[in-house]
């Protein structure tokens, strides 16, 4: 911080992060990160959606629940597939995780094997992931800019968040 309140012009990718940085009592301005409405938009009707899920062969008649980024302590996805699992949901839905990171095996072990969680890794049609499903799920414990949150809402995926300002501020 001390760093920072040398330069003339501090820039931040989040009010988020601009309050930290104030909080330490430097002047700190917003742009804001985005994302591109011509990739992460809404499915354009019911049949779209049917017909990305026949391409990704995820089931039609299930609740699809989503968990993207990277498998880190900081988004908690351990906690994701335990809570899934505990969740009356789990018994009519599937929980895709696409992402990659060093908590996976911890994940697939709370997975304890189970059907109807897939773990897809790192994935490039995160458009399409979001669109076919119904839920996106962020557990993070901090966030600047919530990027998967801001791509689920673009897409019309309902969100369950955890309770961190980054979200609180995209709600």
């Amino acid at each position: 911080y001390a760093a920072l309140s040398r330069f003339d012009r501090v820039v931040a990718v989040s009010e988020t992060a601009a309050e930290a940085v104030r909080s330490q009592g430097v002047q700190c301005e917003v742009i804001a990160n985005g994302i591109d409405l011509n990739t992460y938009h809404p499915p354009s009707s019911l049949s779209e959606k049917v017909l990305l899920r026949e391409r990704l062969r995820l089931p039609l008649e299930r609740t699809v629940v989503l968990h993207s980024g990277r498998l880190t302590n900081l988004k908690r996805p351990v906690e994701v597939v335990a809570g899934f699992l505990d969740s009356g949901l789990s018994k009519n839905a599937v929980l895709l995780v696409a992402g990659e990171g060093p908590l996976r095996r911890q994940c697939e072990q709370a997975a304890a094997g189970a059907k109807n969680i897939f773990f897809l890794g790192k994935r490039q049609d995160m458009s399409d992931l979001l669109r076919a499903s119904d839920v996106l799920i962020s557990n993070s414990l901090s966030e600047g800019l919530p990027m998967a949150l801001l791509e689920g809402c673009a897409c019309g995926t309902h969100v369950i968040a955890s309770d961190i300002p980054s979200h609180r501020h995209i709600r």
